[in-house]
């Protein structure tokens, strides 16, 4: 019989991307997550889950191109600088309409209200809004308001909230820390960025400057300038310029 994993995601903004990795680990190594608790990203990246569309999310999130990603971002002038209705538009397609009841395992999203600078613990309901409300990072994303409550990113007061999964009386309680500065006992990989996004990247450079070509002329005269640079010994080469300045064909 496999061993009862109470799962605790923590906040993390983009790096919690990260919990993706580690759900499937947990799951390869023959463990049963028996509930969730998260925050921020981790209480989005926990209710996917528990709604059984991670793989769905996921492979919307890796076919999302530089421009899919712009156009994700609606602007606000209110509370926050974005106000998230089409990334969590898109997330609530992928979930559907479904209440925290209904999930598969028990789950536990945290947010902060900061009319009254409290926890917020959503355990039934919208599971999308219990989502919004917990990721919506301050200055970033608008806040949820819910009566008199405006409710934010549960990171602020919690940014791993164990203590929702204490009561599982799972075999192993797992906290995901993505903050954490204490990395002195494991020594992490380096990984390299792949050159497949390199090459992404400069294509996009260059077609943003065939569309502004009067930002041409600035950047070919700054690539000169270092490639003098290098050449005179005063400073190491950068590849991505040179790679860019090479001529094609």
């Amino acid at each position: 019989m496999s061993k009862r994993v109470a799962l605790v995601l923590g906040s993390g903004g983009a790096r919690g991307y990260a919990h993706i990795g580690v759900i499937e680990e947990i799951e390869r190594r023959g463990y049963d997550i028996a509930c969730i608790a998260g925050c921020s990203m981790g209480a989005v990246i926990g209710g996917i889950y528990a709604a059984g569309k991670l793989e769905d999310y996921r492979n919307w999130i890796e076919s999302l191109d530089y421009l899919d990603v712009l156009r994700l971002v609606d602007v606000s002038f209110r509370l926050g600088a974005i106000r998230g209705d089409k990334v969590f538009g898109q997330i609530r397609k992928i979930v559907g309409e479904i209440n925290i009841e209904q999930l598969r395992i028990p789950y536990t999203a945290v947010a902060a209200d900061l009319t009254n600078q409290q926890e917020i613990w959503f355990q039934e309901g919208c599971l999308h809004q219990a989502m919004r409300a917990s990721a919506a990072i301050p200055s970033l994303f608008t806040p949820v308001m819910q009566g008199n409550r405006m409710l934010v990113d549960g990171g602020i007061l919690n940014p791993l909230p164990i203590v929702p999964v204490v009561s599982s009386h799972c075999d192993l309680i797992i906290a995901v820390n993505l903050n954490a500065t204490n990395q002195k006992q494991y020594q992490l990989p380096v990984i390299e960025r792949p050159a497949a996004f390199k090459m992404r990247f400069d294509a996009l450079l260059s077609s943003l400057g065939s569309r502004l070509p009067f930002r041409r002329k600035p950047a070919e005269e700054l690539i000169r300038i270092e490639q003098e640079i290098v050449a005179e010994g005063l400073a190491p080469p950068n590849p991505w310029l040179a790679d860019a300045a090479a001529p094609e064909g």
